[in-house]
């Protein structure tokens, strides 16, 4: 399941740069302290992304091409609409916006800009980052 896959890596990608995204959720430095210890603790390595950071990026520009094909509805994973595939996998799509670099398939790009529209959710696209020091 390609959305199994991209789970297993967007970390690597998503926490060196998300606690620099200019949100609420970050502002206070003891949150980014905070998340960086927990993430540490679970056995996150930053400097080990910041060396992966160029096979990872590849990965998932790779693995975003192949959910462009799962997508079967015109906006939704599903042929059906809508639905809980969507919501479990939206969040993780999105905070991708925060890595520069990615190529974003159009039909993709086209369901994570919609669905993001509709529940006000903003993308982090004009902050994306690409290389970051750990």
């Amino acid at each position: 399941q390609v959305l199994n896959r991209l789970d297993d890596v967007l970390p690597l990608l998503i926490l060196p740069r998300i606690h620099l995204m200019p949100v609420k959720d970050w502002a206070d430095p003891r949150d980014v302290q905070y998340a960086k210890q927990k993430y540490g603790l679970m056995g996150f390595s930053y400097k080990e992304a910041a060396a992966r950071f160029g096979s990872v990026l590849d990965e998932v520009n790779a693995l975003l091409g192949e959910m462009e094909k799962l997508l079967e509805g015109k906006d939704s994973v599903n042929s059906w609409g809508f639905g809980m595939d969507d919501l479990m996998a939206l969040p993780s799509v999105r905070s991708l916006t925060c890595v520069k670099g990615v190529r974003w398939p159009p039909k993709v790009r086209h369901w994570l800009e919609t669905h993001c529209a509709q529940a006000g959710v903003l993308l982090y696209d004009k902050w994306a980052l690409g290389h970051v020091p750990p």
